[in-house]
């Protein structure tokens, strides 16, 4: 059973045999490689350009989309997706094909460089800035703690996890 937040798959080529995994909300389909090519230690990749099985998954898994961010085989036998308006073209020319564009979620409006000097004038104290999971072992505590009784810096939490919900 997938956990909370929308579910996540991630389809990889590995050296050993096959095998599935989860961890919260994200599935790993790991799939040994037909003909492994090694290009430097640690990193091989499949020059079997089309794995039968990871299409018939994807089948039977019944996706309507692939996000597909890999070097080598996996990447070009997937739909492809240009993360910007100014790599669309050139990932077109390459492949020879359609590309199309994916969007990342963020407001160019809100989120570009002069809005962070705008917030920088505007900021009249430091922010110390925490990005991560909110869960038990990152002890957070100590951070609150540590900033709480200080009235020259600002202390901001960017996050997800389980202390968000109450849990432990």
């Amino acid at each position: 059973m997938l956990g909370p937040g929308p579910p996540h798959v991630v389809f990889t080529h590995v050296a050993e045999r096959d095998s599935v995994g989860q961890r919260d909300c994200v599935r790993v389909f790991r799939f040994q490689m037909l003909v492994p090519f090694r290009i430097t230690e640690g990193l091989s990749l499949d020059l079997c350009l089309l794995n039968r099985r990871i299409f018939a998954r994807m089948r039977e898994e019944r996706y309507n989309l692939v996000h597909c961010e890999a070097h080598g085989t996996m990447g070009i036998a997937a739909k492809v997706l240009a993360p910007s308006d100014c790599t669309r073209p050139v990932l077109e020319q390459k492949l020879g094909r359609p590309v199309a564009l994916f969007p990342r979620g963020v407001d160019p409006s809100v989120f570009h460089p002069g809005a962070r000097e705008e917030a920088r004038r505007a900021a009249d104290r430091p922010t110390a800035l925490y990005v991560g999971r909110f869960s038990a072992e990152k002890n957070l505590g100590v951070l609150v703690d540590l900033f709480g009784s200080r009235t020259d810096i600002v202390l901001q939490l960017v996050g997800s996890g389980s202390m968000l919900n109450g849990q432990k």
